[in-house]
């Protein structure tokens, strides 16, 4: 069974912060509460083509001071998971009585957040339940030879202390007859592998922790036998095209007749004087290839003739020389 320190937890699968404090209090005020409790309850199952669905309800208890500081907390949701979208679903947030809580979502860098909470400051305890649904949540690794749900329940980025984290794992009926035997349960924080006890009662997982400093987290790895779940690929970044060559010669080309305008619109202007009458100003905007420059331009489009009025009036525009009309006057 994988541990953390052989497993990338850079996908973190949980996090969260302080929301909102008032204009006059300190920044770091905003994170200077406590958590009770947070109880997470998972269902995993298998849908027809093997993609591992989960519904999840969080209780989470949040203790604030007994004053005007915070507004609520943000919960982070993990949209993500090494390269493989998870498709998370908000279906609900409530209470601890189950009356719905208002909440704002946004989607930010690979988490799902949401602000829970109104613009009214929150004092003592205050629970959050947050019902949602996601896929692909199990992967297949090779060192294991097997299929694991392997997942964080509170995360590695909260900076507030955790009284008591639990996590419930229900399989449904067909994902327990997969069930390899392997499972564990790890506490601490990133890269380390302190073990928690991890029960199972007939394809009923529990495990739990307590006293939690901030940023650290429960792990609960369940392992199946391989091939049980559908376990997409990670999707690989977009590979850069390079640009052929030619197209290169081309924007040089390009470049060089914008340039070329300029120049002419630049002489006919200092020839006509100051009394000419204005048709408004046409600004040529050119790039030439990196790495070649505009006489090079100027050779591979075949205007060689071109190139070096072009460098001249170049040099003109970025003020490295001045381009003078002197009158020519009689002796």
């Amino acid at each position: 069974m994988r541990t953390p320190t052989r497993l990338a937890l850079a996908v973190t699968l949980a996090a969260g912060f302080a929301l909102a404090l008032a204009p006059s209090a300190a920044l770091a005020d905003t994170s200077d509460f406590t958590f009770d409790s947070f109880d997470a309850d998972y269902t995993l199952s298998r849908e027809a083509d093997g993609t591992a669905t989960l519904q999840v309800v969080e209780t989470i208890v949040a203790r604030f001071p007994d004053f005007d500081q915070n507004r609520g907390i943000i919960r982070a949701i993990p949209d993500d998971y090494d390269g493989v979208p998870l498709n998370t679903q908000v279906i609900s947030v409530v209470d601890e009585n189950g009356d719905p809580v208002p909440y704002e979502s946004a989607y930010s860098d690979g988490f799902v957040e949401l602000a829970l909470g109104t613009d009214a400051f929150v004092r003592g305890v205050q629970t959050y339940v947050i019902t949602y649904t996601q896929q692909n949540v199990v992967r297949s690794f090779d060192d294991t030879a097997s299929d694991e749900f392997y997942w964080d329940v509170n995360g590695t980025a909260w900076q507030q202390p955790f009284g008591r984290v639990s996590a419930t794992v229900t399989l449904a009926p067909d994902v327990a007859e997969a069930l390899t035997g392997n499972a564990a349960c790890y506490v601490g924080a990133f890269g380390e592998n302190e073990q928690c006890t991890i029960q199972d009662a007939g394809g009923v997982f529990t495990a739990s922790a307590t006293d939690l400093a901030p940023r650290e987290t429960v792990t609960v790895a369940i392992g199946f036998e391989p091939g049980t779940f559908l376990t997409p690929e990670p999707t690989p970044p977009p590979v850069p095209q390079e640009v052929p060559f030619w197209m290169h010669a081309v924007s040089g080309g390009a470049g060089l007749a914008s340039l070329g305008a300029l120049g002419a619109a630049i002489v006919s202007r200092v020839r006509a004087g100051t009394s000419a009458k204005s048709r408004g100003a046409i600004i040529a905007q050119y790039s030439e290839p990196e790495g070649i420059d505009i006489v090079q331009s100027a050779h591979l489009v075949g205007r060689p003739a071109s190139g070096i009025p072009a460098a001249v009036v170049r040099l003109a525009v970025r003020k490295n020389l001045r381009i003078l009309a002197i009158e020519s006057r009689g002796p």
